[in-house]
């Protein structure tokens, strides 16, 4: 294992920390938002759906920037794009929150791609159990996004307060990167011929599995992120109940990634796992729609499959690499494509629920999607044991 200084460990929490709570904040201020700047469902699945768009596209970047600039300067310059993105969305406009946005996407992407390349870095004997750790600490991101949102809306009596003072955290951040040792950190720049193309990889066609196992979970994730909290709302839960259902379903992801390693050992395989969470994602659904206290207990049902398949999507990855070089190159393939048919999740919602009440074609969409993920999952991780 190699060494972590203080001040490279400070950089890596504070990066986690900004990595899901600017995108999972935006739900439960979602009707706030829409009412001060007068904008329709449709643009708000827009606004939604732009960070995990942004994951995708601006993630093939990663390997490129990597390639040209030292680990230490590129996360510098990945935090200090954040913090830009940040600020500007502490003004009530929608082109400021559109542009910040976009920014938010662009520097998240990278770290969702480079971060557990770090990671593996670090803990090679250990790749399971660190990544593990990993999602939960996005998982707790995500959570305190969603559950400090709606009490900085009230407390301020802006959206904004809640989507932007996550700059707090990012300035820090950029500076702790700069000032990083950088020969403590790994050296990425050997990925550079393996930047965009599947042709780093000769059996490329075995990695296909990999991309959908990523981007399924992905959809799901972000579709409910975005929407659990207005189905909620809709059925009579008031705002800030619907906020912490929603976080419910992320700290309790978090803890679920936490037990990845010895959730492997129980099933005794990484694609038996994946054939049990596909069948606890689905039943769950289900309670979303009856009353009482049946919602809050469905998001505690969905953490457990939502905070492991994204922990199996980042050890499909690694176990599908052979180097560090080549799991970033996979990485930024996987997470590129991946996320940016994530995003198609918000839209696709937003395009089956139109305001009536009726949200059957979103279950449907949702449970089909958490099928095709297990297949790609047992597919994945069974030619991965071939290689």
């Amino acid at each position: 294992m190699k060494r972590m200084s203080v001040l490279i460990a400070s950089a890596l929490v504070l990066s986690i920390l900004l990595m899901r709570a600017p995108v999972t904040c935006v739900g439960p201020v979602a009707e706030s938002l829409r009412e001060t700047l007068s904008v329709s469902y449709a643009t708000y699945g827009v606004v939604s759906a732009l960070p995990v768009l942004m994951f995708g596209l601006a993630g093939f970047a990663a390997p490129l920037l990597f390639s040209k600039l030292s680990t230490r300067i590129s996360l510098g310059c990945v935090l200090s794009l954040l913090s830009v993105g940040l600020a500007l969305r502490l003004i009530e406009s929608l082109t400021s929150l559109l542009v910040g946005t976009l920014f938010i996407g662009a520097g998240i992407a990278v770290l969702n791609t480079v971060i557990p390349v770090v990671l593996r870095h670090y803990f090679p004997g250990n790749v399971s159990k660190a990544l593990g750790i990993y999602t939960a600490a996005t998982g707790c991101s995500s959570f305190v996004g969603a559950l400090v949102a709606v009490p900085l809306l009230n407390a301020t009596g802006t959206y904004a307060a809640a989507l932007g003072i996550w700059v707090v955290f990012a300035v820090p951040a950029a500076m702790a990167w700069f000032c990083a040792d950088r020969t403590r950190l790994p050296d990425l720049r050997a990925s550079k011929k393996s930047s965009f193309s599947f042709h780093a990889f000769p059996d490329w066609l075995s990695k296909v599995p990999v991309v959908f196992t990523m981007s399924l979970q992905s959809l799901v994730v972000y579709a409910l992120i975005a929407w659990l909290p207005t189905l909620l709302m809709s059925r009579g839960t008031d705002p800030e109940a619907a906020g912490c259902a929603l976080s419910v379903l992320l700290i309790g992801a978090g803890l679920a990634s936490l037990l990845i390693a010895p959730m492997i050992r129980l099933f005794g395989t990484e694609g038996r796992l994946s054939f049990v969470l596909t069948v606890l994602s689905i039943v769950p659904l289900l309670f979303l729609f009856l009353p009482g206290f049946w919602p809050f207990l469905a998001c505690a049902l969905l953490s457990v499959p939502h905070g492991a398949r994204f922990s199996l999507a980042l050890i499909l990855i690694s176990k599908s690499s052979v180097s560090l070089s080549q799991m970033l190159a996979l990485s930024s393939i996987s997470q590129g494509f991946g996320y940016i048919l994530g995003a198609l999740g918000p839209l696709l919602c937003a395009s089956l629920y139109r305001g009536d009440g009726n949200w059957t074609g979103v279950l449907i969409f949702l449970s089909a999607s958490c099928v095709l993920w297990g297949i790609a999952a047992i597919v994945g991780f069974a030619k991965a044991g071939k290689q």
